[in-house]
């Protein structure tokens, strides 16, 4: 058939080559330009310490990501990114805006499969034309994320401040707290006075050591005089300390020089004479003097040893109530000053919090 046909077939070859040359060289040429652009994966990150930003425990996984922002690349957002930056690039071109906005709106956004890519691509009848509109896009697309980027940048920090103002408010609070604390319970006031019941105390303590050791001396001087021995040949040896020890021992003396001269008497005289009667009457009157005024010491040291007696158990009563004092006032204190350390450790938690977020502040700013 083909031996017989081939004219045919040749005129039919050669129409259809014709004319689809003819097509060819009547439609216009369409030039296709693409760009990749890097998605980053990176959480928004504005501080080396914890992030700033409100943690989002849903975070989508990968493929979510990727296709959310691509179907942002593809939005309206960013074509006007686009036409603006085309504009900023090439103000030379005199093109409508309406021509420009088409050929913004034929660019494509497509994921590179297995990749992290974004390829941009746009087709048009100038290749040049095609080339600049992908140039444009993606600074386009670089500009809407740092716009993003941005935006989040620009909510952590309405967030810490935020969080600042919060935390600045509850300090001011735990200070005020701790002040009328402090106030309502006069927590000064009871340091004050138990610093001043310890001060007394201190000098009760001191004064009553001081009455117990003039006591117990008063006791030693009461023995003593009990213990005196009432003799003429002790008159040098009464001790200093004795109340009354001159005129116990000038008596003393007396009554030894009496018995010394009726002994002289009674080398010439019987016992039985006037003047050794006389003598010996001297004697005993003398005797009974020293014994009165041994008594009389006596009574003036027990007199001393009873005051002494009664200032030191006053002292002793009055110490045991100071202590009680101090005793009860500590307790109260110590009451006071856990509840107080306990306002004061949440204070100052507060406080390493404000200035925590203060400083995160500044770092995000």
């Amino acid at each position: 058939v083909l031996r017989r046909k081939w004219l045919t077939v040749a005129l039919v070859l050669i129409l259809a080559g014709s004319g689809a040359w003819f097509y060819l060289k009547t439609q216009p040429r369409v030039y296709r330009t693409s760009g990749l652009i890097e998605m980053s994966l990176r959480r928004p990150r504005y501080i080396a310490q914890p992030v700033a930003v409100i943690e989002d425990q849903t975070y989508a996984p990968t493929e979510e990501i990727y296709n959310t922002r691509l179907a942002r690349f593809n939005g309206s957002d960013m074509r006007d990114l686009a036409f603006t930056r085309f504009k900023a690039l090439y103000p030379q071109k005199g093109e409508s805006e309406e021509s420009l906005k088409s050929r913004m709106g034929s660019a494509s956004f497509s994921l590179v499969s297995k990749t992290k890519l974004v390829q941009i691509t746009c087709e048009n009848t100038d290749p040049t034309n095609a080339f600049i509109t992908v140039n444009a896009f993606m600074e386009a697309s670089e500009l809407y994320s740092l716009d993003e980027n941005r935006e989040a940048a620009d909510k952590a920090v309405t967030w810490l401040e935020a969080q600042a103002r919060t935390l600045r408010d509850m300090l001011e609070k735990a200070d005020q707290a701790i002040a009328q604390f402090r106030a309502q319970n006069k927590i000064d006031i009871l340091e004050t006075t138990e610093k001043s019941l310890q001060e007394s105390a201190m000098a009760m303590s001191r004064s009553l050591i001081e009455r117990e050791g003039q006591l117990i001396l008063s006791r030693d001087l009461l023995s003593k005089i009990d213990a005196l021995e009432i003799k003429p040949e002790t008159a040098g040896g009464i001790p200093d300390a004795i109340p009354k020890q001159g005129e116990i021992s000038a008596a003393l003396q007396r009554w030894s020089a009496a018995i010394a001269e009726r002994e002289g008497l009674l080398i010439r005289y019987t016992p039985k004479h006037p003047d050794v009667i006389v003598k010996s009457e001297a004697i005993a009157l003398l005797k009974t003097q020293v014994e009165d005024t041994i008594k009389s010491a006596r009574s003036t040291a027990q007199s001393n040893f009873d005051i002494l007696q009664q200032q030191t158990s006053s002292l002793r009563d009055k110490n045991k109530e100071l202590t009680d004092q101090i005793t009860q006032l500590h307790t109260k204190i110590v009451e006071y000053s856990g509840a107080l350390a306990s306002l004061q450790n949440e204070r100052n938690a507060r406080d390493v919090a404000y200035r925590g977020i203060l400083n995160r502040l500044e770092e995000a700013r």
